[in-house]
């Protein structure tokens, strides 16, 4: 089961279809010869990492990631720990991934000279744009770049990460069609995410995108199997 907490709640579990979620996965995937053991890694996987945030949960009654942050010596009083919590809906139910704003500023104001982060033109219409978010008229101004990132198997192939009052503000008092923006990666997932869970749930949405590519272009169900995280692992292992 995949968790829920946002900045002023604590850590909890939430309820998760593991089943359903690979029965729907295997309308497309299905009929290949290592589904079952492909499936079953996954499942003991996602179940090793709930038994971790139940550890979190006993260690720390009543507090969250964030919450455990705070805490640390020259923390400033009342300083706001920027998270983002994107609601990633499938047939199984819903898994939250909870975005580190906070260290992803902290990434990408000091270690540019280690980690390459691409600025790119996007399409309006290719962005998850937070619906919640209110209009903030000095926003329109703010000429600090929006962070997006990709996802996939969604409507949209990013989401604003950070940023939303910007890009809405320029939605309502321009014509704008395309938002120039740092585009994160699958190579950035390690430091973009609370918990390992939710990087993991990001790669295995982005392994089912190749497999099914290469499906379509007719690979061979060794070209696919080596896309898995379980060969890439037993390979890493061997």
């Amino acid at each position: 089961m995949p968790a829920f907490f946002t900045s002023l709640t604590p850590m909890k579990l939430v309820d998760f279809d593991y089943e359903a979620f690979f029965t729907h996965i295997e309308e497309t995937v299905g009929g290949l010869s290592f589904f079952s053991k492909w499936k079953k890694f996954w499942i003991n996987f996602f179940q090793e990492q709930d038994q971790q945030i139940l550890d979190f949960i006993k260690e720390h009654p009543g507090s969250n990631p964030i919450m455990e942050r705070l805490k640390r010596p020259n923390v400033p009083s009342r300083f706001n720990y920027e998270s983002f919590v994107y609601e990633y809906i499938t047939p199984g139910g819903s898994f939250y991934l909870h975005f580190d704003v906070e260290k992803i500023k902290v990434v990408q104001h000091q270690y540019l000279h280690k980690v390459t982060i691409p600025i790119e033109d996007i399409p309006i219409g290719n962005i998850y744009i937070d619906p919640t978010t209110p209009i903030v008229e000095n926003k329109l101004t703010d000429q600090r770049l929006p962070y997006l990132t990709k996802i996939y198997g969604s409507d949209k192939p990013f989401i604003c990460v950070d940023g939303n009052h910007r890009i809405q503000s320029k939605i309502k008092n321009s014509e704008v069609q395309n938002i120039k923006a740092y585009i994160f990666s699958d190579d950035h997932w390690d430091f973009m995410f609370f918990l390992k869970c939710d990087v993991y749930f990001m790669a295995l949405t982005k392994e089912l995108q190749s497999m099914a590519f290469l499906l379509n272009q007719k690979g061979t169900e060794q070209d696919i199997l080596e896309v898995t995280q379980m060969y890439l692992q037993q390979a890493s292992n061997s």
